[in-house]
């Protein structure tokens, strides 16, 4: 169990580390007593956003597993979780990022049965933290809502949160349900149809491009040119008689 201390955080301030188009470098990190009555485990977990009603939160690696028997939090507590790595940042300067550190932590959204548990408070003991090695730290909030972006697409291109939600997957994580055409997703289809569309376009214009062809090269003959097959076929019986009969062709040759 490991001591977890924090600055107070004013009830009336969004909790969230993205809220209206923001990223919230110095956001609070909650605190769910899993089993209340008998007081433990307790788990950090931090309330990235709300998105069409449903909160998405991180927690730490370690308690959570795609086994339900190691599973720390209730088996169906967390929908469409994500493993992801992100950069760590230090504990009690948020906004600065340890280089070289990164936070291993799993991403999905947290039933409304489970939300209502979670606290913030500034000094608990807690069983599963976010931690480097044995250091506490709290992953870097950009680091952390990229990264949660390009798996849930959870705000729009110009920042603005309230996005459909669009698919991703990492490391064998549930697919996610498809967006609008509004969403990241589909445009990057959108873009992908159209050069699709390019290639099939040069691809016809290659194929309607008739092969030039070599003309063949004709036979050369073995026999001089003008020479009569029958004269290379040799001296013929009618020939012989008559250079008998006239001796005198033969000495014309």
């Amino acid at each position: 169990m490991t001591l977890f201390r924090q600055p107070p955080w004013p009830v009336e301030r969004d909790p969230h580390v993205f809220a209206e188009g923001a990223v919230e470098e110095c956001y609070p990190i909650g605190l769910w007593i899993v089993d209340p009555e008998a007081g433990c485990p307790s788990v950090q977990v931090i309330q990235i956003c709300v998105f069409e009603g449903k909160l998405l939160v991180a927690i730490p690696f370690a308690a959570w597993n795609r086994a339900v028997s190691k599973r720390i939090i209730p088996a169906g507590a967390l929908s469409k979780p994500t493993l992801i790595e992100v950069q760590a940042a230090d504990l009690e300067n948020p906004s600065v990022p340890l280089d070289d550190q990164f936070l291993k932590l799993w991403v999905g959204f947290l039933r409304p049965e489970y939300a209502d548990l979670l606290e913030i408070v500034e000094e608990a003991d807690c069983d599963f933290c976010f931690t480097v090695g044995e250091v506490q730290a709290r992953p870097y909030a950009p680091g952390l809502v990229g990264l949660a972006q390009e798996h849930f697409a959870f705000f729009s291109a110009d920042g603005v949160d309230g996005a459909p939600l669009s698919g991703g997957h990492h490391n064998d994580s549930e697919l996610l349900e498809e967006g609008d055409a509004g969403s990241p997703l589909n445009a990057r289809t959108g873009r992908l149809e159209e050069a699709l569309h390019d290639i099939t376009k040069e691809m016809k214009k290659l194929s309607s491009v008739k092969p030039q062809t070599v003309p063949k090269r004709k036979a050369k003959s073995k026999s001089p040119a003008g020479v009569s097959a029958k004269r290379r076929a040799g001296p013929t019986s009618e020939s012989l008689d008559i250079k008998a009969k006239f001796p005198i062709c033969s000495m014309l040759e």
